[in-house]
């Protein structure tokens, strides 16, 4: 066995254990707010079909899991642990393609070692589903550009297509990555990747007309959903400043996961990430001119491009905020599979030096985020809806007092209003009938149990003691006084 079939079954077997990773995590975490408020709308609350909360085959998918399944965090996660598994598969089969070791190790490390994108294959939420369709679709895209004949060309182009349409379904922010996609799929469809010349005949352009037809209707029905989310004001937490500042500079603070890092690093990593585009994109050009020839890279590389004008261009035409964080992480897969396709395309024929210092860098680079990765993993909580953590927790520990006490009749819930939709999923899934609705109500004296921030604490004056605290979150559950 060589060194690269070595790496590929180490990789492989890294897979297995990020899997393992993410599906005990599903378990184990606390319900979020966001899933609670999907698993809200599962159980029959339409009103927030109407707010960007809503994903609608994250919602549908649930909703399955809730009939078939049950209500637990597992089964109501579980078609986002799927979706990792669609992830880890089409990341793999993309992997074995690759000549050398250093793209591989590299594909992966970007690919897999984001511990704010792993999150997502622990949610109930859209952005891993359509995360692993995005993965998905960037394979069938490369099968597409493999085939010579236009109908094995035009089967993978409407996969990767169906892929990307259900992407934008478990996200509507994914229309960003779909447009890009169907671009891709033109240039695959109508110019021969081995001679750089138009293939332009009757049935190239029936295909072309089709997909385009398809596309369109789609797309339109999607863009209107959009429009009608934005004029609702439902297009919150987004950018203002511009793409750098708000999409790239979230996206480095996303990875950090709330460690500690000199500012300098990410003023460095956005600029490396600056001059990688542009140097990728040089590269790209160069080769293409000179070879004649459209490598899966350049296809790649049109995408991100297409990928990164799309939001600017919205900004400035439609008045549409930058993406940034979660709703920006589709530009994740498509950079880290452009990287390992640009550098095994690169490196395998450049000079020994070069190749040197090439691997060099790739090490360093894998070295690094395998180190942050360490530092981030967990099995507690998640970075966006981190006081969350200790929920579940706190409705238990209320299940146990008021079982312990003997309480009787309808018990009352004061919270922080961040709470109220997973103690709320909790109440049911428990279920908890003689625990009273719980409310978005300012945290005041009067209810027999509260679960708020410590700095709440004093608006309740003093009525209340503490029965737990949790020092992570920075919450405490409390119990009323006797005789008040």
């Amino acid at each position: 066995m060589n060194s690269r079939n070595r790496v590929f079954v180490l990789l492989t077997i890294c897979y297995g254990a990020l899997l393992v990773y993410t599906s005990y995590r599903a378990g184990a975490l606390s319900f979020t707010h966001d899933e609670s408020i999907s698993y809200d709308i599962v159980t029959g609350n339409v009103g927030w079909k109407a707010t960007a909360n809503h994903h609608p085959l994250n919602t549908r998918l649930m909703t399955w899991a809730n009939r078939w399944l049950g209500a637990n965090e597992w089964q109501l996660r579980l078609p986002n642990v799927l979706s990792h598994v669609l992830y880890v598969a089409f990341g793999l089969l993309l992997l074995i393609q690759l000549r050398g070791v250093a793209p591989m190790l590299v594909g992966f490390a970007i690919l897999n070692l984001d511990p704010f994108l792993l999150d997502f294959f622990s949610l109930a939420r859209g952005y891993g589903l359509a995360l692993g369709l995005s993965m998905a679709a960037l394979y069938f895209l490369w099968r597409a550009w493999r085939r010579s004949e236009i109908i094995g060309k035009g089967a993978f182009v409407l996969c990767a297509l169906i892929c990307g349409s259900l992407a934008d379904l478990a996200n509507y922010t994914w229309l960003n990555s779909h447009l890009p996609l169907f671009a891709a799929s033109l240039l695959i469809l109508l110019v021969d990747r081995d001679r750089l010349v138009w293939t332009i005949n009757r049935w190239t352009i029936l295909v072309v007309a089709t997909l385009t037809v398809g596309n369109a209707l789609f797309i339109r029905n999607v863009a209107r959903r959009i429009l009608s989310l934005q004029k609702g004001g439902e297009l919150y937490g987004r950018g203002e400043s511009g793409f750098l500042t708000d999409t790239v500079g979230s996206l480095v603070d996303s990875y950090y996961y709330n460690q500690s890092y000199p500012s300098s690093l990410k003023e460095g990593i956005v600029l490396l990430a600056i001059a990688g585009f542009m140097l990728s994109a040089a590269v790209v050009i160069f080769r293409t001119w000179q070879d004649r020839r459209v490598s899966f890279a350049a296809v790649l590389m049109l995408m991100l491009a297409l990928a990164v004008v799309a939001p600017i261009m919205e900004h400035h035409l439609l008045g549409a905020p930058y993406p940034i964080e979660r709703i920006a992480l589709y530009y994740v897969p498509l950079a880290g599979v452009l990287a390992m396709f640009l550098v095994d395309e690169n490196l395998v024929l450049a000079g020994r030096t070069t190749r040197m210092i090439g691997n060099l860098c790739c090490a360093l680079l894998v070295g690094g985020m395998t180190l942050h990765f360490s530092r981030t993993a967990n099995l507690s909580h998640t970075m966006t809806w981190a006081y969350d953590a200790e929920t579940r927790n706190a409705m238990l520990e209320i299940g146990r007092y008021f079982a312990s006490n003997g309480s009787h009749g309808e018990i009352t819930v004061g919270n922080n209003w961040v709470f109220e939709p997973a103690m709320n999923y909790y109440r049911k899934r428990l279920p908890y009938d003689w625990l009273s609705p719980v409310k978005r109500a300012p945290v005041l004296p009067g209810y027999d149990v509260v679960y708020c921030f410590s700095g709440d604490v004093a608006n309740l004056g003093g009525l209340y003691h503490v029965l737990k605290s949790y020092p992570d979150t920075g919450s405490v559950l409390l119990v009323r006084e006797p005789n008040h």
